[in-house]
Order: C-alpha cells, then structure tokens, then sequence
C-alpha cells in the first residue's frame, strides 16, 4: 500500500493539481477578461474552444511528463508516454471546455425591454426578455457558407444563415432599418468526392428541405432571446443582413430564440463539469495503477526534472535563428506572426473563409489580372487554417534542415521566395477564379530542389536514401490528394518544377566550375 501510495503522490497528485490549477485560472480569466470586461476580443469558439485545446500541452509537458518518466513502461520503437500524456491532456481539455460554456451561461444577465428597438438603449447584455415584438417572416434574407472538413478534404458542409427583422409591430416591417435580427442557421454535410453536378443538386435538395423547414417553425411565443456573441456564426448572420446593401461592417444585433424556462439555460453543464473531469481523471488514474513504479527517489525525481529542462532548452535552441539555420526559423516566425494576427481580427481558427483570405492578400485571379500582382507574393505567408499552417510549418522545417545549411541563407531564401513566386503564377494561370493560400509551392520549389540535386549526386553522401524515400511519399501524397479537389496542384507542381530546375542550373554552374578549376591546374 506504501508503494502505491508512494506512486500516486510522485504521478496521479501532480495530474490533479496541474489540471485543477489550469481549469480554474484559464476559466477564471476567460470570465473575467472576455466575457465581463470585454478586455480581449476574440471569437468565443478562440477562446473557449482552441486556446484551451493549445494552452493545456504547457504544463502538461513542462510539469507532468517528468512523471510519467517515473512509470515503469514498455518503452521500445512506441511512446507509451506521449499516450498518457494524451490522456491526461484531453480530461484537462474537455472539462475546461464545459467551464467555460457554463461560466457563459451561467453568468449572463437577464435584461427585461418593452421593445426590441430598445436593446441600444439598455444594458448591453447576453439575454433578452421582450415584452413585445413581431417577426415578419416574409422578410427573411440567407446567406450560404460551405466548408470542407476532414482528414483529406472528403466533406463538404453546407450552411444556411437565415436573418429575420425582429420589429417593434407589423407596421415596422416596411421600415429600411431593424434594430435587431432573428438568426436561424441550418446545415447538411455530404460527400466532396462527388461531382460538380451531383453537389449541387444534393445542395438545391438541402435548401427546398430547409425552406420547409423554415415555413413551419412558429416564430412567437419566445420566453426569451440569447445575443450570439463576436463569432463565425455572427460574422456569417452580419453577411445575411448586408446582402444587397452597402452599409459596410457595420455589426448588427442577431439573436437567438428560446422557448424553455429562463433558469434552465445552462442544463445539466454544471453536472457535467465534474462528470467529464471524473470520467479523464479515472481513467487516468486507472493507467497509472496498472504499472510499476520505477525505482526511484526524490534525487532521481531532480535528474529526470533537470533533463526535462535540458531537452527543452535544446528544443529552443534549434528554432531560433543560428548559423546554418537562420532563414528557415524566421520564415516559420513570419507565418506563424501573420495567422496569429489574423486570428485576433476575427478571421477563425480551424479555417479561414475565402473573402477573409482575398482581404489579407490571397492570390485571387481576377484580382491579380487587374493589377494586383502583389499577391502572387503575399498569398506565400496566409494559410487557411491552423493545420493548414502545421503541416506547411513542419514541412518547411524538415527541408529546412537539409537544404539551408548547404545552399547557404541567402540564396535559400531567394530559391524559397522564387519558386513561391513561379507556383502563384502557374495558379493564377491554371484556375480563373481560385482563392489560393499557403507556403506549400515555396515548401515544393525546395522539395524540388532537393530532389533535382540528390539524384544528380550534388549533395553529399550523408544525406542517405531514407530522406529521399521520405520526400517523394510526401510529395507523392500531396499531388495525389490534389486531384481529389481542394488542394491547388497547379502551384505544387509549379513550385516542384521550378525548384527541380533550380536545382539543374546549380549542378551545371557547378560542373562548369569544376571544369575551369581543373583547366587551370593542368595550365599550371
């Protein structure tokens, strides 16, 4: 019993306290900052959704996985520890999670109006009571959104944002401006592996059903309205209301309707705090206890502590800038910087929407062809999405490290500029009206170029057949999955080309110097 004991202070204690400690800060602060003093104004999903899901991994790995070191595991050609620090990860995220939509529930004032276009005048808070109002259902506007999803793009989901004016009384209906919006949202997910046709079809399919879906909802009788806050569904509902007018940005009120009970809002989420914290803890809880402890004491504890801190260190050094390493990190700093920038304007996180993407200059053909080149440039620096930017980031740092050192700095970063520059014109030229992002044909005119120099034998022998094989499934994948829509190939295959090139030219220059070298000695 000492022993186990013993193994739940040194392992299962610290779990608890780390996911305690950031359960209740990070709710804390989200309340306080976001959602009472509307100090940091990001998307709700950003902040109760992703950062979360990003934050947790800090303590997790600095403080927990010197722990797990502790257990006795099988540890060969598989990670057991990265497993358990899954684990205990996701119990971390999915409680916080519901904390957070709780505390925003939970916390939101009730304000009771006469009339909705008395919602400017009052406090400025999540739920509404209306004493009285009219909707006028005749008067609806939509607006579409469709996204892909999935592991290899093979979904596509459909949105319907439908706004309704929300009116003092029927006579109001005829006025040009509302003071609030009733937002409904409907959607449907089919295959992305279909046809154009058969896509479109499935589609106009989707909007009869939602037509009839919409003419039989009762729009009266509400107990109360919700307020959706700064998020995507909002920004989509905004579009919905502007269609066919020129008023701008300008942010309208959209609102939700409620038939239950005012004090039921939160349902069982409070219970389900502790039950999904109980449900990640036990089983955590249940994987230590089926493994040994290590031989260990509190000085071995010290060891494993200090070599966690030196294989970070050692993490750090290799991503900042360094001698023979210098031009990759700061082109993964300038990625990075941007997509962070975009996320705080709102734009998302998961994905990013096309005319977000247009704004911030992605390469866009009609645009390009009306004088706009720049953004053959700058679509090199978006992404349209957080994995989106992970794989293109972990990408260009693996390339990085073989191909920077060898060609030097700055003519990596002209070859990386130049074949990002090639693939935005052979986009351009391929597709007439595709939005295009990302640094995957720069990250492909390297890829190119490492190909191009390795099998002419330009490179040196240590860099062994293991990276090449590595390459070409990669870069095989990619193009494969191109043709499976929602990748843009044409910049791919421009990038591979005009790195391959790249690549030509060095091995000629080369072998031409060579040969100048050799005649000069034989005149000697």
């Amino acid at each position: 019993m000492n022993v186990y004991l013993h193994k739940l202070k040194l392992v299962y204690l610290p779990f608890l306290k780390i996911a305690l400690a950031f359960i209740l800060t990070y709710t804390f602060l989200n309340w306080l900052l976001v959602v009472e003093l509307r100090i940091i104004p990001l998307k709700e999903n950003i902040v109760n959704f992703f950062l979360p899901m990003g934050l947790v991994w800090i303590p997790v790995i600095i403080w927990l996985r010197p722990r797990i070191k502790l257990l006795n595991l099988k540890r060969g050609s598989r990670d057991p520890d990265t497993f358990y620090l899954m684990i205990a990860g996701i119990a971390i995220i999915a409680t916080t999670i519901v904390a957070q939509e709780y505390m925003v529930r939970a916390t939101g004032k009730l304000t009771t109006i006469d009339y909705p276009t008395l919602i400017n005048k009052s406090a400025s808070t999540r739920y509404y009571s209306i004493k009285q109002y009219y909707i006028d259902k005749n008067r609806l506007k939509a607006q579409w959104k469709y996204e892909v999803s999935g592991k290899h793009n093979e979904d596509l989901n459909i949105h319907i944002y439908v706004v309704v004016p929300i009116s003092n009384k029927a006579a109001d209906t005829l006025l040009d401006y509302q003071r609030a919006y009733l937002g409904i949202e409907f959607d449907d997910r089919i295959s992305n592996r279909l046809s154009n046709e058969e896509k479109d079809r499935l589609s106009k399919q989707f909007a009869e059903m939602s037509i009839v879906k919409f003419n039989a909802m009762p729009l009266s009788g509400y107990t109360y309205f919700e307020r959706i806050g700064n998020s995507d569904e909002h920004k989509e509902y905004n579009k919905a209301v502007h269609r066919g007018t020129y008023v701008g940005d300008k942010e309208e009120i959209i609102l939700t309707g409620s038939n239950e009970p005012f004090e039921a809002r939160c349902g069982n989420r409070f219970a389900w705090i502790f039950g999904s914290f109980g449900i990640g803890a036990g089983l955590f809880l249940l994987m230590v206890s089926l493994v040994k402890l290590e031989k260990t004491d509190e000085r071995s504890l010290n060891i494993q502590a200090k070599r966690q801190r030196k294989e970070m260190i050692d993490f750090l050094s290799w991503i900042k800038p360094h001698d023979g390493f210098f031009i990759t990190p700061i082109l993964m700093y300038v990625n990075v910087f941007i997509f962070i920038l975009m996320v705080i304007n709102g734009c998302g996180f998961i994905s990013f929407q096309g005319d977000d993407l247009v704004t911030w200059g992605a390469n866009y053909g009609p645009y390009v062809a009306d004088g706009e080149a720049w953004r053959i440039l700058t679509c090199m620096f978006l992404h349209g999405g957080v994995m989106h930017l992970l794989m293109n980031m972990y990408s260009l740092f693996f390339v990085g490290i073989l191909l920077e050192p060898f060609v030097g700095k700055w003519k990596y970063l002209s070859i990386y500029i130049g074949t990002g520059i090639i693939s935005g014109i052979a986009s351009v030229w391929w597709h007439d009206a595709t939005v295009s992002v990302g640094a995957s044909g720069a990250i492909f005119g390297l890829y190119g170029l490492f190909l191009s120099l390795m099998l002419l034998n330009v490179l040196p022998k240590q860099f062994s057949k293991a990276f090449l094989s590595s390459i070409l499934i990669f870069v095989g994948f990619n193009l494969f999955m191109g043709l499976a829509g929602g990748i843009d190939n044409a910049a791919h295959i421009g990038g591979l080309l005009s790195g391959a090139l790249v690549g030509l030219f060095i091995y000629v220059f080369s072998e031409n110097s060579e040969s100048e070298e050799e005649a000069e000695v034989l005149e000697e």
